[in-house]
C-alpha cells in the first residue's frame, strides 16, 4: 500500500491512480518495488474501486512467464464495457455474495464467479476467498485495497505483513479514503522488519505480531 503522512490512499473515492502519482502518492520506485512484488506472488486480492482506479488488473507476469490470479471482491460486478474483460492472460476471479452477470462470450475466458454465503459469518468473503486460493494452490498472495478491502482482511486477522510506502502528503479530507477504514474491534501491532527511501518517499516493510 501506499499512503499519506496521515494515512490516506487516495484523496477521494474515484481517484485514479494516474491522479494519485501526479499528486506524489508514488514514484517510479514505489512502482517498481509493486511490480517486484507481483512477480513473486501466486494471486492478488483488491476491490473494485481499486480495480479501476487501476485500469484493471495490472500486465506483470511472475518469474516463471504465468500470471498472478486476480482476485476481486465486488458485489455490483464490473462494467461489461472495462478493460477487465479482454485481460485474458491472467486468471481472474470475482467474489461476491450473489451470482454476478458475466458476458457469455470470449471476454469472460479465465473468468470464475466464486459466491459466499453472508449467512454464515461476517468474514464470508475473506474466507471465500482466502480458501479459494488455498485450494488452488496460491501460498503467497498481495492485499491492494482499498481501504474497505484491507479492514475486512485486518478483522478477520489474515493478514501477515505490511508493506508500506508513505508518502511526503498530508490529505486531512473528509472524503479522503484511508489505508485500512474505521471499524476494527481490536488493535493490530506490527513489528519493524525493513525500511529505507528514495528522494522523499520511505518503504516501511512491518510483520504483523
Amino acid at each position: 500500500m501506499a499512503a499519506s503522512i496521515d494515512g490516506y490512499v487516495a484523496t477521494h473515492p474515484d481517484q485514479t491512480d494516474a491522479e494519485r502519482h501526479q499528486q506524489g502518492f508514488s514514484n517510479e520506485a514505489d512502482w517498481q518495488n509493486l511490480l517486484r512484488h507481483i512477480r513473486t506472488c501466486d494471486a492478488v486480492i483488491l476491490g473494485s474501486s481499486t480495480l479501476k482506479a487501476g485500469g484493471g488488473v495490472i500486465e506483470q507476469s511472475r518469474e516463471d512467464g504465468s500470471y498472478p490470479t486476480w482476485l476481486t471482491l465486488t458485489n455490483r460486478g464490473i462494467p461489461h464495457d472495462h478493460i477487465f474483460w479482454k485481460q485474458s492472460y491472467a486468471e481472474r476471479w470475482l467474489v461476491s455474495s450473489s451470482p454476478l452477470e458475466i458476458p457469455d462470450d470470449s471476454r469472460a475466458e479465465k473468468v470464475r464467479n466464486i459466491v459466499y454465503d453472508e449467512t454464515t459469518t461476517v468474514h464470508a468473503p475473506v474466507l471465500a476467498a482466502v480458501n479459494s486460493l488455498r485450494d488452488a494452490g496460491c501460498r503467497r498472495v498481495l492485499l491492494l485495497g482499498g481501504g474497505g478491502i484491507n479492514r475486512m482482511f485486518y478483522d478477520a486477522g489474515v493478514v501477515d505483513e505490511l508493506i508500506l510506502t508513505v508518502c511526503p502528503l498530508l490529505v486531512a479530507r473528509e472524503d479522503g479514503v484511508p489505508l485500512v477504514q474505521t471499524g476494527l474491534p481490536d488493535l493490530v501491532h506490527f513489528h519493524l522488519h525493513h525500511v529505507c527511501s528514495d528522494k522523499d518517499l520511505v518503504f516501511i516493510h512491518y510483520k504483523v505480531k
